[in-house]
């Protein structure tokens, strides 16, 4: 389906002098473009703990030690943040490790756009799914600076892990697991009419125990419109990479774009950083990054190539149209085999019948319907003597 030109695409301008209109608000259906539910969204920055502060520094009026959200968190150190302040905090009730993101002045200062991200929140702080960096809530205590608190990961992206491997690539028996859970991922947030829009190899997350856990899902779009232009985030061509045709030209996001995203992750893990590539955005590469081999070992099944070539399919039209039918393409749908053996259990469960009690079973045995029924007989005959007798 042709998209709409951009003159005629519904897109917001909040209503403060020099304010960029929001690009964060996509359909997921042409048919739903003016729906508020049906709006693109990204949450969050990278909160995998490898990033370091812009300059060194941490921001203004923040430091280590100091309680913040009403005393409610003690911030530990910053983390660094490409369009916000991002700091390792302990929740003081809960004695858990969180992430703060700390929003940008510009956007506190714009009640639009404050009672958009209250919206968001709302929303977003009810999922609660194995892959998806948890949102615990929009913190707004008087006289401090208004912050988002998220669920910690205590990993490495996907793309530091592909950069620091001797081989460079990841093979597709370590990436395929977590290309499912992060198609997992996207499908839910789809089901709930929700889309990432700024998927990229960084906000791959992974757990000490190789769990994936997809950063960003919910409000980084809307926060970067409203982030200090000298220290935000850069729109390098290696960004650019990793969005779709489409979404270079300007147009707004949609379910399409993120498959296309999909695809081009993928292939660039599979294949390793090229000669002088640094995989995550920004940064030279170092020596030991500028000799390695561009594919893995062992390349990935023949379905898997097929899909992710026709996830980056230039036109629209001929990639996948959901994240369900890529599962489907690379075999992902099939139950578990554990799952099927439980199932067999349950049906010859079912074929099965109950065994009777032991009174129900003494009357079923041959024995003892014969004894019943030479009683019954004896019974008679007693009945017609003593009538006859009369």
């Amino acid at each position: 389906m042709p998209r709409e030109p951009a003159s005629e695409r519904t897109q917001r301008v909040y209503p403060e002098p020099g304010a960029a209109q929001s690009k964060f608000l996509g359909a997921i259906d042409p048919r739903d473009r003016g729906e508020r539910e049906g709006r693109m969204n990204s949450v969050g920055e990278l909160l995998s703990g490898n990033l370091q502060p812009d300059d060194g520094n941490p921001p203004a009026g923040l430091h280590p030690s100091q309680k913040v959200g009403g005393g409610r968190y003690v911030l530990l150190r910053r983390l660094g943040g490409e369009t916000s302040a991002v700091w390792l905090a302990r929740e003081e009730a809960k004695g858990r490790a969180v992430a703060l993101k700390f929003l940008p002045p510009a956007m506190t200062q714009n009640e639009t756009a404050m009672h958009e991200l209250r919206a968001r929140v709302q929303k977003l702080r009810t999922w609660k799914h194995p892959h998806i960096v948890r949102l615990h809530g929009l913190e707004e205590s008087p006289g401090e600076r208004p912050f988002l608190a998220m669920e910690w990961v205590e990993g490495a992206s996907l793309a530091t892990i592909c950069r620091e491997r001797k081989e460079g690539a990841l093979p597709w028996s370590t990436l395929g697991p977590q290309a499912q859970q992060l198609c997992d991922a996207l499908a839910f947030a789809h089901g709930e009419r929700m889309l990432h829009g700024a998927l990229k190899p960084t906000k791959l997350l992974t757990t000490p125990t190789g769990q994936l856990k997809l950063a960003d899902c919910g409000v980084a779009a809307l926060l970067h419109e409203f982030a200090d232009r000298s220290t935000a985030g850069r729109d390098t061509a290696a960004e650019q990479r990793w969005r779709s045709p489409q979404q270079n030209a300007g147009e707004l996001t949609r379910v399409s774009d993120e498959i296309y995203s999909f695809g081009a992750i993928l292939q660039a893990l599979l294949e390793g950083p090229e000669e002088s590539e640094d995989l995550p955005e920004g940064g030279p590469a170092t020596p030991t990054e500028t000799k390695r081999p561009a594919r893995p070992p062992a390349p990935p099944p023949a379905e898997v190539i097929s899909c992710l070539a026709d996830c980056v399919a230039a036109e629209e039209s001929k990639r996948p149209e959901s994240f369900e039918g890529i599962s489907t393409r690379m075999g992902w749908n099939e139950p578990d085999p554990g799952d099927l053996a439980f199932e067999k259990s349950l049906n010859r469960a079912a074929a099965v019948p109950p065994r009777p009690g032991l009174l129900v079973r003494c009357f079923r045995s041959r024995a003892v319907q014969i004894g019943l029924q030479v009683l019954s007989l004896l019974g008679l005959l007693a009945l017609v003597w003593w009538y006859l007798e009369d």
